[in-house]
């Protein structure tokens, strides 16, 4: 059976024995240890190499890189934000899209004939 407590139980319950045992001129030495919430997830081996690559060094977090790489759902700010990022066409890319875009066009006057 496990028993869990408050940080505030835990911090209350230290406080009276702590006055407890310093007034009967004794020291209480107290190391606490704060642990995060943690959830274990599954990855395949692609998806871990995949997320591996992001992290800048080891002290880079699998949860500091998934909430730097990935916006919340459904955030229109992030989307537009990623938008932003996006560097301008070169001539080359620009030029590529309009011929695709010409011969798309040219293909459906010519569908109808």
């Amino acid at each position: 059976m496990s028993v869990f407590f408050s940080t505030d139980q835990v911090l209350i319950f230290l406080a009276k024995q702590f006055a407890r045992l310093s007034q009967k001129g004794h020291y209480l030495s107290v190391y606490l240890c704060y642990c995060a919430y943690m959830k274990t997830i599954s990855l395949s081996e692609d998806a871990y190499r995949r997320l591996l690559a992001y992290k800048g060094d080891d002290k880079d977090s699998f949860t500091k890189v998934i909430l730097r790489v990935l916006p919340e759902k459904g955030s229109a700010a992030e989307i537009g934000e990623s938008i932003a990022d996006i560097s301008p066409l070169t001539e080359q890319e620009a030029g590529v899209i309009e011929k695709v875009i010409a011969e798309g066009n040219q293909w459906q006057e010519n569908a109808w004939k």
